[in-house]
């Protein structure tokens, strides 16, 4: 497994957030090739899109046990969510900003 052949990469990202603003940590991870486990909530799972360990963030026992789940991750999960991560850019963020502002206006 990549925790243990590889000391030199992260096993992965620990973000059981309960208040999060937008989830830049999650998207840097993802682009890293690092699995991540999230929260059910907030707006992190919807950042994740899908391609991250979700759990209760309240709950160690959920917690744990996807903790368990992370060295599960196949490289495809990993491949698929760097790609999901690659569609966030600021290009992209500006261009959505500005479609808000013009029928706003």
């Amino acid at each position: 497994d990549v925790c243990s052949s590889d000391l030199r990469r992260s096993c992965g990202l620990l973000y059981p957030s309960l208040l999060e603003g937008f989830g830049f940590p999650i998207l840097e991870a993802m682009a890293s090739r690092v699995p991540v486990l999230t929260s059910l909530r907030s707006g992190t799972e919807e950042i994740a899109g899908g391609h991250a360990v979700l759990v209760e963030p309240l709950s160690v026992d959920s917690i744990a046990a996807g903790i368990d789940r992370l060295d599960g991750v196949a490289a495809p999960a990993l491949e698929s969510a760097a790609t999901h991560a690659s569609t966030f850019t600021w290009q992209r963020a500006a261009e959505q900003t500005l479609e808000v502002y013009w029928r706003l206006a």
